[in-house]
């Protein structure tokens, strides 16, 4: 490591006496390899980096961009979820208490707002990029993190501690304490040498120490979208869409047979086409309320899902590296984010909704609706269903 110290710990253990732990002071040095001496093995260095003094811009379509510190502002809400973290292979990394502010609450301070006039007055189609410090990325939909039920478990998080399993072996004798808590800003933090023993061998995994303020979708299947040395949050709006001759006058009228969906390299398909009557259907019940106007009643839905339909088209693609823009047959359009579709612990989550109350959609919702169980907001329901286009992000 090439990070000056504050503290390390030295362990020389022999056969007579035992574990013999000295703590040593020592300012500014520079640590190669620490060598920890045994009768058996040898073991690895034990002071593991927890992160950097990177700053986190909050950049793209808002109206006050921001600039945050690994401590974050004092005065944002604070979350705690358990987590179980995992590498950037998808290995497991630990199991973790974590404290972190709802993205939510960011963006809202940062004030999202579009920048260029797309002829869509509704942040519905912007989406969200999270990039780290070697410029890999997490994409999120505008909308999951607004409109969602579960807008708590997406955060930026700045403090975490190891949950220790009771029946681990006693580490007090390390000086360890179970209620230590790493910061984004922490340089350096010594594990205890015998837990590298362990967990660098075949009795345990390797032990894993996040570094900086990190991204954590805890609601997603696991491994989920996570990225660790985050140094920018990014709103994004998508490329202007091609706009309406003429906007209908009166939607009750209007009628989409069939919606046209589209995949890179011009591949298309229309949605009838891919509704496989082999797919199971889901009924469920809704108590639906919108940003504007409120209470929309109570509706029981029937239709397929969304994931299921489009999964064999999208198997080969990384589920951060796309997102989905619907387009209604009025010029309405919502995205949808890859992680949402393919990671959400409900398969069902986002439907294609075919019936309502027991009876088809009507002229001015059908033949196909797009609905999302897990919003609270309806807003981000498509009825008229027109175009299905699925977007790479470079």
């Amino acid at each position: 490591m090439k990070n000056a110290v504050d503290s390390a710990f030295f362990c020389l253990c022999n056969n007579a006496n035992g574990a013999i732990c000295f703590f040593i002071m020592k300012q500014r040095l520079l640590v190669r390899s620490l060598m920890f001496l045994s009768c058996l093995f040898c073991l690895p260095g034990a002071v593991l980096a927890q992160g950097q003094d990177a700053v986190c811009k909050v950049t793209g379509a808002v109206e006050e961009a921001l600039t945050l510190q690994p401590s974050l502002p004092a005065d944002f809400p604070v979350v705690t979820k358990l987590w179980k973290m995992p590498t950037a292979t998808g290995e497991y990394a630990g199991s973790y208490e974590v404290k972190g502010v709802r993205i939510r609450d960011i963006l809202t301070r940062a004030r999202v707002a579009k920048k260029i006039d797309d002829g869509f007055n509704r942040p519905l189609d912007m989406y969200i990029l999270v990039i780290n410090e070697s410029g890999k990325k997490r994409l999120f939909s505008y909308s999951e993190i607004f409109l969602g039920n579960q807008t708590d478990d997406i955060l930026l998080v700045s403090q975490s501690r190891y949950l220790i399993p009771h029946k681990h072996p006693d580490l007090k004798a390390f000086n360890w304490k179970e209620d230590t808590w790493l910061s984004a800003s922490t340089k350096d933090f010594a594990l205890p040498p015998a837990c590298m023993g362990c967990h660098d061998g075949k009795a345990a995994p390797s032990l894993s120490i996040p570094h900086g303020l990190m991204v954590a979708a805890v609601q997603d299947v696991w491994p989920g979208r996570f990225l660790d040395n985050v140094v920018e949050i990014r709103v994004c709006q998508v490329e202007p869409q091609k706009a309406l001759s003429e906007k209908p006058s009166n939607k009750d009228n209007l009628w989409s047979e069939n919606a046209e969906i589209s995949f890179p390299a011009s591949k298309t398909f229309s949605l009838a086409e891919l509704i496989k009557s082999s797919l199971p259907t889901n009924k469920i019940k809704d108590c639906s309320f919108g940003e504007g106007k409120g209470f929309r009643g109570i509706h029981a839905r029937s239709g397929k899902s969304l994931a299921q339909i489009l999964s064999p088209q999208l198997f080969t693609l990384p589920e951060d590296s796309f997102y989905i823009l619907v387009t209604a047959l009025d010029g309405y359009r919502c995205l949808i984010s890859g992680g949402e579709l393919m990671l959400h612990k409900n398969p069902y989550n986002i439907m294609v909704v075919d019936s309502e109350d027991g009876e088809s959609l009507k002229k001015g919702e059908g033949k196909y609706k797009i609905f999302f169980q897990d919003d609270f907001y309806i807003d981000r329901c498509i009825r008229l269903v027109k175009e299905i286009k699925l977007v790479v992000v470079n």
